[in-house]
């Protein structure tokens, strides 16, 4: 399990894409290359090691654990709420990447702004009512 007080590791991928029906990442292990592509309506995960398919999973939940061998390494591919979360990428056990897809943060912020916005209203307005109710705008 990752520990979640542990240090942020701050790997990039080599590449990463977006398109209207899928999105994907490239890792680079030793001398393999490994692609993750996920598709966004079907919810299947293809992961490739040297341009050649090695796992193809369908899957619609929020939380997936992966592992497949790249060569003499056994790469764990780790996300949990996802996609509020980062997908992790562990190569032996040790932490390469926090967040496999960093193209996803415009998604993060686009949600989170409207609710934040409305979080204050609501905060506000419930404050601004109970000020009144007990007397203290007065």
């Amino acid at each position: 399990m990752h520990d979640a007080f542990a240090a942020p590791v701050m790997g990039r991928p080599d590449r990463t894409w977006w398109t209207l029906l899928q999105m994907g990442s490239t890792v680079r292990i030793g001398r393999h290359v490994l692609e993750v592509e996920t598709h966004h309506f079907s919810g299947r995960e293809t992961y490739r090691v040297d341009g050649e398919v090695v796992a193809s999973v369908r899957d619609l939940g929020w939380h997936a654990d992966r592992q497949v061998q790249v060569g003499p390494h056994t790469v764990r591919v780790v996300g949990r709420w996802y996609p509020l979360l980062p997908v992790a990428v562990h190569v032996d056990g040790q932490p390469i990447l926090d967040d496999l897809f960093p193209q996803l943060l415009w998604l993060k912020v686009v949600g989170g702004a409207p609710v934040m916005a409305l979080a204050i209203l609501f905060g506000t307005s419930i404050t601004w009512d109970l000020w009144r109710l007990w007397g203290l705008g007065g």
